[in-house]
């Protein structure tokens, strides 16, 4: 039963999230949208380090530190004129690092803002990103179980796909 939940609430969010962007699906977008993601995931979760300090555990904080570092250190090689072929397996490997940041965070209780609104749109946006290696790259690539189950959880309700993109410019900062 559990296993059609997740399910259902993965589909769900993934149509809402293909189905409700009012963008085409552009390298320069998905560039973006993977910039964006992990500049507001980073600004988050430092300034919930700076206002709560014990509020994520330090293991779970180590694991998100490390993905976030691991994505911005690539990110400086990924722009919006870069061909499709060559921005593909950096949006690759941030899209992972963003898996990893929400697969982590899931396991913390509460989740305080504005980190939680970071990964609710991060988590709508994935989708995105995934479809767009998967359409440049030969092997399709998916996210593990686990990372979906901790999409579902951190997935903001209701929220679009341009909603979330706007929130993580926003949280960005840009």
């Amino acid at each position: 039963m559990k296993r059609r939940l997740l399910l259902s609430t993965m589909a769900a969010a993934l149509l809402a999230a293909c189905s409700t962007s009012s963008t085409t699906l552009t390298p320069a977008q998905v560039v973006t949208d993977a910039q964006n993601a992990i500049s507001a995931l980073a600004n988050t979760f430092s300034a919930v380090l700076t206002q709560a300090p014990n509020a994520v555990p330090a293991t779970t904080s180590a694991t998100i530190t490390s993905a976030l570092a691991q994505a911005s250190s690539v990110l400086g090689s990924l722009s919006t004129s870069l061909t499709a072929t060559v921005a593909a397996p950096i949006v690759q490997r941030v899209e992972q690092a963003i898996n990893t940041v929400i697969t982590a965070a899931a396991a913390v209780p509460l989740i305080p803002p504005p980190f939680s609104t970071a990964l609710g749109a991060a988590a709508i946006v994935l989708p995105i990103l995934e479809a767009f290696v998967n359409s440049i790259l030969p092997a399709p690539v998916g996210a593990p179980v686990a990372a979906m189950a901790a999409r579902a959880k951190v997935t903001t309700p209701g929220m679009t796909a341009p909603e979330a993109e706007e929130t993580l410019k926003q949280l960005a900062g840009k």
